[in-house]
């Protein structure tokens, strides 16, 4: 399982780059090529939550004792998850991915802040923290 995690991490991240560096392609700026930019770039985000499954990962196995067939069992969860999250936000965004410049993403008009006029803040951009709390708080645990 854990290197099927890291293959989640790494996938993820992989994709994002090289949408970053097809970006500077003469030429790729296309309306369909903004919204397939932006729907990888936010899948990219998908990262963070195979990392909140890798803390999960080591804390059942270091600190609960889970055996590695115990773990596979629950397989879909640490891996089904990360992916699923990251795929239903990259396509809620479809609709909104505008170019910024240099990158098609979320413009700032639909990310005003935290508690300002978009929702959708929270959604896209507010995981980030939430991952990060729940990856601190796991690995205290262990």
């Amino acid at each position: 399982i854990y290197n099927q995690i890291i293959l989640g991490i790494s996938s993820c991240d992989f994709v994002s780059s090289i949408i970053f560096i097809l970006a500077d392609i003469p030429g790729a700026t296309s309306e369909s090529f903004c919204k397939a930019q932006g729907f990888f770039l936010q899948l990219g985000f998908a990262a963070m939550f195979y990392n909140v499954s890798l803390t999960l990962f080591y804390m059942l196995t270091i600190t609960q004792g889970w055996t590695e067939s115990r773990i596979r069992r629950k397989r879909i969860y640490l891996l089904g998850i990360p992916f699923g999250f990251g795929l239903i936000l990259a396509c809620a965004g479809i609709p909104m991915y505008l170019s910024l410049g240099h990158v098609c993403w979320l413009p700032s008009i639909f990310l005003t802040d935290l508690f300002g006029a978009s929702p959708l803040t929270s959604i896209f951009v507010g995981v980030v923290p939430i991952c990060v709390a729940i990856a601190s708080i796991t690995v205290m645990q262990a």
